[in-house]
């Protein structure tokens, strides 16, 4: 009924002619003019109408029928100054609607933001295996489950009447909740509380826990903020140790994770307006050291291929800008701040970085490759060779899915896409030509990018042996 009288276009000629606020007397008869269900009807709209003006005041209003009237506010503006004119009122109506209405709307905006906010917590909580006590969780869990729209604003309030603790902790922890190195720490958190619960009661494996709220809030959200917060500042003064960055900031992205540190950190009170005013400036700087240490640790794991590459090949030529790489990122490098990441100590991973992650899986597959190398060099001396004893055994086994056909296809590979370093560097190429001979492998790369996958078939060197002796 409600919807009707602030849709139906008609109701402001009802409201000129029968409107009372008392809704007691009638300034004209209306037995006259309407049916007796069009006076039915025309009493309901109303009564409706008296109800939400009253209603909106005192609180008692269902939530759905605030949205409605947000929804068809200029209509209602309208009725409001037809109930004026048809009252002689000498204050005008609408705008104490309007500033009640204003204010329970921003009620349920909180009200609802509210209700995320312990959605959240009770989320994470529950995939952590932690669950909130029966008896002092049930108003949180009616609250979680509550559908907004179907209750009274006063039972709302009561509702989502959370004590300081909680109320103070929900707004951040909500922001942070779906970041992953967030998530990662309340997995951390939730694990030692089960494991010192497992202690407790002497039992050896971790049981889900049930906790008041008040002690979620205190043993979980209040030491995760801690550890998030410490992180957060750690990185701003860049402070943190490489070896913490690399344990935090792995796998995410760091641009991500910062802003929403930021931002939590702001609303709980752990960061001050002014860095976070910053924080467009020096998160991006931040994220390009973390970026480029990044950088630097995968040209590490490049560099330790390249050079036991350089041992199978028994390459003796200067490899000294691959062994600096190293030295700069020995395991002691690690406990150093984030502010020691200096350019001389990047400038060396340059020469790395324009290789792409198949390139670098190439280059990991075929360091593995030591025994089968060494193998070729001595039985098989060159190209020529190796192409037709992988002709002579394609000949010799077919393709019916026989045992060695696989290894094979893996030494056809060697020949084609492999070739170049397996034969073509002399004894005395270092780095340079080692470069120049991975661009034969890259080019194949490209056509076939199987390559470093069926290069792992001739891993297995007693059964190349046995092909071998058998053809």
């Amino acid at each position: 009924m409600l919807k009707s009288v602030l849709t139906w276009t008609c109701w402001p000629l009802y409201i000129r002619q029968f409107w009372c606020p008392d809704m007691k007397s009638q300034h004209s008869n209306p037995v006259r003019m309407l049916q007796e269900d069009g006076q039915d009807t025309m009493q309901r709209g109303m009564s409706s109408l008296h109800g939400l003006l009253e209603r909106l005041t005192n609180g008692s209003i269902l939530v759905n029928h605030v949205l409605l009237a947000k929804k068809y506010s200029q209509q209602l503006r309208n009725l409001c100054t037809e109930i004026d004119n048809a009252s002689n009122a000498e204050a005008q109506t609408w705008p104490r609607v309007e500033l009640q209405l204003e204010q329970c709307i921003q009620q349920i905006t909180a009200i609802k933001k509210s209700k995320e906010h312990l959605e959240a917590l009770y989320t994470l909580c529950g995939t952590s295996g932690i669950d909130i006590t029966v008896e002092d969780g049930q108003e949180y869990y009616t609250a979680v489950e509550s559908n907004v729209e179907t209750y009274e604003l006063n039972e709302l309030r009561r509702l989502f009447h959370f004590n300081d603790l909680v109320t103070e902790i929900l707004p951040p922890f909500s922001i942070a909740s779906t970041n992953p190195l967030f998530v990662r720490l309340c997995a951390s958190q939730c694990d030692m509380l089960r494991d010192r619960a497992a202690e407790a009661s002497q039992q050896q494996a971790r049981q889900p826990l049930s906790m008041p709220m008040n002690g979620i809030v205190q043993q979980l959200c209040f030491p995760v903020f801690k550890h998030w917060s410490t992180i957060f500042q750690d990185t701003f003064t860049c402070s943190i140790s490489l070896r913490l960055v690399e344990h935090h900031f792995k796998g995410v992205d760091p641009s991500a994770v910062l802003e929403c540190m930021a931002e939590s950190c702001r609303i709980y009170g752990l960061a001050s307006e002014e860095t976070y005013q910053q924080m467009e400036q020096w998160i991006p700087e931040r994220v390009e050291k973390i970026n480029r240490y990044f950088q630097l640790m995968q040209a590490r794991d490049v560099s330790s291929y390249i050079l036991r590459i350089s041992e199978i090949l028994e390459l003796s030529g200067d490899f000294q800008a691959i062994f600096s790489i190293q030295e700069q990122t020995s395991d002691e490098f690690k406990d150093t701040a984030l502010d020691a990441l200096v350019e001389d100590t990047l400038q060396a991973s340059l020469l790395l970085l324009d290789l792409t992650e198949a390139q670098i899986t190439c280059l990991k597959n075929f360091s593995k490759c030591g025994a089968l190398v060494s193998w070729l060099h001595e039985k098989v001396t060159n190209e020529k060779e190796l192409r037709t004893f992988v002709d002579l055994a394609t000949i010799a086994t077919g393709e019916s899915g026989d045992l060695h056909f696989g290894i094979i296809c893996g030494l056809q590979t060697s020949c084609t896409g492999f070739s170049s370093l397996i034969y073509q560097l002399e004894a005395m190429s270092g780095f340079p030509e080692f470069m120049d001979a991975c661009k034969s492998v890259f080019r194949d790369l490209e056509a076939n990018p199987l390559l470093p996958t069926t290069l792992v078939s001739c891993f297995f060197t007693d059964r190349v042996q046995s092909l071998y002796l058998f053809v």
